[in-house]
């Protein structure tokens, strides 16, 4: 019952979060700094952690993006435990920031996961889809939503057997 009460809660709190339209806090923010307070909170999700190893090439001296740190770091934080949650047998999840054509901070998630066919592409970021017999289909649109919000963009490359990385382009200020 706490278990299934649990979810259940996890659900709603998703559901309202997806149907409130939140204004992000635009402030200057490290992009770096706010993937690296997201690495932590992973741990709480009850994943397969000691089979998986988290590479990050952060580019060193990237601008400041105007942001909402704590929108971001959910962002982030859906991803990585999406990339996990893909690798149960163990893998590699790569996280490179870069600074794109002195435009964008460029973000990509990379893992070494089951991967997707093509054909789930175009409904990856709808509300409710889901390829997770679980899962509730909001996580991934509500990162599209913030990014969206962002004027960023996020994209997704992924093949079966071969893994996923998405890519965010955030602009500088």
């Amino acid at each position: 019952i706490g278990t299934q009460t649990d979810r259940i809660r996890k659900l709603v709190d998703r559901i309202l979060k997806f149907s409130r339209k939140t204004d992000p806090n635009f402030e200057p923010i490290a992009i770096n700094d706010v993937i690296e307070s997201a690495l932590p909170l992973i741990y709480y999700n009850n994943l397969p952690m000691s089979k998986i190893e988290i590479k990050k090439n952060f580019e060193k001296q990237l601008p400041q993006i105007k942001g909402d740190a704590h929108q971001l770091q959910e962002v982030f934080l859906n991803l990585l435990i999406n990339a996990c949650q893909s690798m149960p047998n163990g893998g590699m999840i790569e996280i490179t920031t870069t600074n794109f054509q002195n435009l964008y901070v460029q973000i990509q998630i990379s893992d070494t996961g089951v991967g997707m066919p093509a054909s789930q592409f175009k409904d990856i970021f709808m509300p409710f889809f889901s390829t997770k017999h679980d899962g509730t289909g909001l996580g991934l649109s509500i990162c599209h939503n913030i990014i969206k919000n962002h004027n960023g963009t996020i994209e997704l490359k992924s093949q079966v057997n071969q893994g996923t990385t998405f890519t965010i382009k955030l602009p500088f200020n």
